[in-house]
């Protein structure tokens, strides 16, 4: 088990993916082609000091965040 944790906190696609899914939970929705460039700056803050309190600063500092909008249910 040890060597599996190690694996999966050295993965790229583990850390993306754990990216995405705080995306998801904090913006209370799936990510659209617009949010790329949030993503990619959420991704950069937690490269940067392997901190997720960075990588959530940037994403609460981010135009998809600040400047969402109600989806309209049909």
């Amino acid at each position: 088990a040890p060597e599996l944790m190690e694996l999966v906190a050295q993965s790229s696609r583990a850390k993306r993916c754990f990216i995405r899914q705080s995306f998801r939970f904090f913006a209370g929705r799936s990510e659209s082609y617009d949010d790329a460039c949030t993503l990619s700056e959420m991704e950069a803050a937690y490269d940067e000091n392997g901190s997720m309190t960075d990588m959530l600063v940037s994403y609460f500092t981010s135009d998809s965040f600040l400047y969402r909008h109600d989806e309209v249910n049909p």
